[in-house]
C-alpha cells in the first residue's frame, strides 16, 4: 500500500500543531516520554479490530475492523491513515516523518512520536477515565474507550448516517434537540414533560450515532459528550419503550443499558372509574415531589383556568385545565421548597399569585414571594424569625388573601414567631405587622369578616413560657386577631387579638368557617395535630364561635390537621362539615358531622390517611359527593351514605387537596398531584365524562383547598 497524502479539512493541520508545541508540558512531558521509551514490544502486524494500551505500532503495522472493511494503518512516511472501500478517509497529518511509530501509553494518552521521540500527534485521553483500547470499528469510527466503555476520542468518520431517531412509542419519544440534548418525553394532548435528558445542551453541533460495535454516542465534531457504554455488543439497538425507558438492545435482545425514565411515569394510568376520563398527566421529574400543596387555581390567560402546584423541589407549575398545557412563562424556579397551596387574586393578566416558601425540613428558608400571571416576580418577601436579633424564616402554611388595610392584603404564619400581613401589591408591611405570634404556625390564616369588621382567624402551636409579659400554656391555639394586628405597640408585639381558645394539642389544620352553628351563628371550625403525646385535644375537630368559646368537640379516629370541608352533602341545602383522619399511609377516615351540634352522621374508613381536605363534586345525583385524595390513592365518596363508589388513582400517594374545576368545555375536571412509587411528581387530570355545568363553587360546594382561589376558608 503506497502512501497516500490527504488534503485536510481547514484548521486540522494548524490544530494538530497548537496540540503538539502548547500543550507539550502538561501533557507529554518528561515521564510522558519516558513512558513511551519503555512502552512493550511492538504490536503484530495486523491486530484485529483493537490495539490495547501498551502496544505500539510501527511504520507497516495496522489494526482492521472485524469485518475488514476498514484499516489503521502506521504509514512509512510517519503518517497514520484509514483507509476504507473507497480510499483513504482520516489522517493525523504527520507525514514527512519517515520511522514515526504510534504508542498507546500506559496513562492512557496515544501518541505519534518522531524517531527523535518528539511528540507529533496525541489523543489527550490520559485524563480520567483513561483511554484502555483503540477500536476501529465497523461503521468507519475509530475511537478510544476506556476500561468501563466510555468513549474519550473518535476520528468522527462514521461511515452510515448518524441514527438521530426520533424513536417513538405510544405517548414516549426520545430525540435529539437542536441544542444537542438528547432528551425522553412524555406527550399528551400537545404539551410534553422531559422524563430524561443526556445533559449536553449547549452544544448545537452534536450529533447521535448508533455505532456498529454497540454503542450510542451523542458527539460534539470529533468529541464524544455521553454514551450508554455499551460497546463490543456488535448488532445492538435502540429501543423505546412503552413504559418511558429508552434503552439499548443486544443482538440477543438482552437489555444492555436503560435510561430509567419510566419512573418518571409510573403512575400515570386510566381511571379505573369509567365515569371518569384521563384528559392530560404531567411528569413532573421532582426529586423534591409535590406533597402538601394543593393545586391552587386561577385564570391567567386567554385560555381558562388554570392549576399552579408547587413541588419541595422549589419548583412552581402551571397548566391549562382544558388541555395540560404550559402557561407561558412557567415553570418558575423558586430558590426554596413550596409546601404550599399558591392563593390567587385577579384574572387573565391582572392575576397576582401568591405562594409561602418553605418547608418543616428547612425551617428557617423561604418567605412569601407573589408572581405575575406570567411567572414573574412581584415582590419577594423574607421573614424575620423572632422580633428581636437575627434569624430567617421560611412559610409551611399558605398565603391567605384579603382586605385588611388595603384593597388587596395578603396574611401568613411562619415556622418561628413572627406572623406577617403585607400590601398584596407592594410587599410592605401593614401597620401592626409582623405580629409576635410567640410559636410556629402550620396553619393557612382565613381573612374573615365578622359583623362586617374584617379579622385574621387561623392555628397555631404554643410552647409553654413567658413571653413580653404573656404566659403561653403548651399546647395551641385557635386566634381572632385584628386587622390592624398590634396596632404598632412595640412593647405587647402580640397584641390586638379579638379572642383566643387554647388547645392542650398543637392546632395545625386551618380554619373552616361558616354561618352553621345552632341559630346560624358564625362557627370556626378546625382540627388539631400529634405533637404532644397524650392530650386531650389529639385526633379531635373542635368547633368554637366568634368569641373563642368553645361549642362542641369530637374525637375521631385519627389524626385530624387535614383541614374540614363544608359541603351539602344531603342535597337539602345544610352543609355538613367533612373531616379526613390520618391513621397510617394505608388507612384514614372520612367524616360527615353536623356542624350545628357536631354528631356524626357518616363514617367511612379509606384506604389511606388524608392530610389534605375532602373537595365535592357533583355527580348529578342532586347531592353533592367527595373526593378523597389520600396516601394510598384518590377515591370517589357518595355523599349520602358515605360509601366509596369509585376510584381515580391507587398508584399515587398525595398528601393534599383534589382540585375541582370547571374546564373551558363545561365539564367537571378534577386535578391531583402527588408522587409514584419512586418519590417522583406526577399531576394527573380528569373530566366528568358527559358534564356540563355553569359552576363548581356555588352553594353547598367546596372545589378546593380552604374553598376558594383566595382561600379564605370561609363556606356558603
Amino acid at each position: 500500500m503506497s502512501p497516500v497524502r490527504i488534503p485536510l479539512p481547514s484548521g486540522m493541520s494548524a490544530r494538530g500543531r497548537r496540540r503538539a508545541t502548547g500543550l507539550l508540558a502538561v501533557t507529554v512531558g518528561c515521564a510522558s516520554l519516558l513512558m513511551a521509551l519503555a512502552q512493550a514490544p511492538n504490536a503484530k502486524a495486523t491486530v484485529p479490530g483493537v490495539l490495547s494500551m501498551g502496544s505500539t505500532l510501527v511504520a507497516g503495522q495496522s489494526i482492521t475492523s472485524a469485518s475488514g472493511t476498514y484499516t489503521l494503518i502506521m504509514q512509512g512516511d510517519g503518517n497514520f491513515v484509514q483507509y476504507g472501500p473507497h480510499g483513504a478517509r482520516w489522517q493525523s497529518s504527520t507525514s514527512g516523518h519517515p520511522g514515526a511509530r504510534l504508542v498507546f501509553q500506559t496513562d492512557g494518552n496515544i501518541v505519534i512520536y518522531s524517531t527523535a521521540n518528539r511528540p507529533l500527534w496525541y489523543t489527550s485521553t490520559n485524563r480520567a477515565p483513561i483511554a484502555a483500547r483503540l477500536v476501529m470499528q465497523d461503521d468507519g469510527n475509530e475511537v478510544a474507550y476506556s476500561a468501563g466503555g466510555a468513549p474519550r476520542w473518535q476520528s468522527g468518520t462514521l461511515a452510515p448516517p448518524p441514527n438521530a431517531g426520533p424513536f417513538r412509542a405510544g405517548n414516549y419519544v426520545a430525540q435529539m434537540q437542536g441544542d444537542g440534548n438528547f432528551v425522553v418525553t412524555y406527550q399528551r394532548s400537545g404539551s410534553s414533560d422531559v422524563i430524561f435528558q443526556s445533559g449536553t445542551g449547549g452544544h448545537p453541533n452534536a450529533y447521535l450515532a448508533m455505532q456498529g460495535d454497540g454503542n450510542l454516542v451523542i458527539y460534539d465534531g470529533k468529541r464524544p459528550l455521553f454514551s450508554t457504554r455499551t460497546s463490543g455488543n456488535p448488532g445492538a439497538h435502540p429501543v423505546m419503550l412503552t413504559n418511558g425507558n429508552f434503552a439499548i438492545y443486544s443482538a440477543a435482545n438482552q437489555q444492555l443499558y436503560s435510561t430509567g425514565s419510566s419512573v418518571l411515569t409510573a403512575g400515570i394510568q386510566p381511571p379505573p372509574d369509567s365515569r371518569f376520563t384521563l384528559t392530560w398527566a404531567h411528569a413532573l421529574g421532582d426529586a423534591g415531589p409535590v406533597a402538601l400543596g394543593s393545586p391552587g387555581v386561577g385564570t391567567l390567560d386567554a385560555s381558562g383556568p388554570s392549576v399552579i402546584t408547587g413541588s419541595r423541589s422549589g419548583t412552581l407549575y402551571a397548566f391549562h385545565t382544558g388541555d395540560g398545557s404550559r402557561v407561558a412563562g412557567w415553570p418558575v424556579a423558586t430558590g426554596a421548597a413550596v409546601d404550599s397551596t399558591p392563593s390567587v387574586s385577579g384574572s387573565g393578566s391582572a392575576a397576582k399569585i401568591f405562594v409561602g416558601l418553605g418547608t418543616s425540613a428547612a425551617p428557617t428558608v423561604g418567605g412569601i414571594r407573589s408572581y405575575t400571571a406570567n411567572g414573574a416576580v412581584r415582590w419577594s418577601r423574607g421573614m424575620a424569625a423572632k422580633p428581636t436579633g437575627a434569624g430567617t424564616s421560611g412559610v409551611q402554611g399558605s398565603v391567605g388573601l384579603g382586605s385588611l388595610q388595603s384593597g388587596l392584603d395578603a396574611v401568613a404564619g411562619s415556622m418561628n414567631q413572627e406572623q406577617y400581613a403585607v400590601n398584596g401589591d407592594t410587599g410592605a408591611n401593614l401597620r401592626g405587622f409582623p405580629w409576635f405570634e410567640a410559636d410556629s404556625n402550620f396553619s393557612t390564616p382565613s381573612i374573615a369578616y365578622i359583623s362586617g369588621v374584617p379579622y385574621i382567624i387561623e392555628g397555631g402551636d404554643s410552647t409553654a413560657g413567658l413571653a413580653f409579659g404573656t404566659q403561653y400554656p403548651s399546647g395551641g391555639h385557635i386566634r381572632i386577631l385584628a386587622a390592624s394586628g398590634n396596632g404598632g405597640n412595640a412593647s405587647r408585639p402580640g397584641g390586638g387579638l379579638r379572642c383566643a381558645y387554647d388547645s392542650d394539642q398543637v392546632v395545625q389544620a386551618s380554619p373552616t368557617i361558616g354561618n352553621v352553628l345552632s341559630g346560624g351563628r358564625m362557627g370556626i371550625f378546625i382540627g388539631t395535630g400529634t405533637f404532644y403525646p397524650g392530650r386531650r385535644d389529639t385526633n379531635s375537630v373542635l368547633a368554637i364561635n366568634t368569641s373563642c368559646g368553645r361549642e362542641w368537640q369530637v374525637a375521631l379516629d385519627g389524626g385530624t390537621r387535614a383541614t374540614a370541608s363544608l359541603v351539602d352533602v344531603q342535597g337539602n341545602g345544610s352543609p355538613l362539615l367533612i373531616q379526613p383522619t390520618f391513621k397510617a399511609a394505608n388507612s384514614g377516615s372520612l367524616y360527615a358531622i353536623n356542624p350545628a351540634n357536631g354528631a356524626i352522621v357518616w363514617h367511612t374508613a379509606l384506604p389511606g390517611g388524608m392530610y389534605g381536605s375532602a373537595t365535592s363534586i357533583d355527580l348529578g345525583n342532586g347531592y353533592q359527593s367527595i373526593i378523597a385524595a389520600t396516601t394510598g390513592g384518590t377515591y370517589i365518596v357518595d355523599g349520602r351514605t358515605g360509601q366509596i363508589t369509585g376510584t381515580l388513582n391507587t398508584s399515587l400517594g398525595i398528601q393534599n387537596t383534589a382540585t375541582v374545576t370547571r374546564d373551558p368545555n363545561g365539564a367537571i375536571g378534577v386535578t391531583v398531584a402527588g408522587y409514584n412509587g419512586y418519590g417522583r411528581s406526577i399531576e394527573l387530570h380528569y373530566e366528568l365524562s358527559g358534564s356540563n355545568v355553569s359552576t363548581v363553587s356555588g352553594p353547598g360546594q367546596w372545589p378546593v383547598f380552604k374553598h376558594d382561589s383566595q382561600l379564605t376558608g370561609v363556606g356558603s
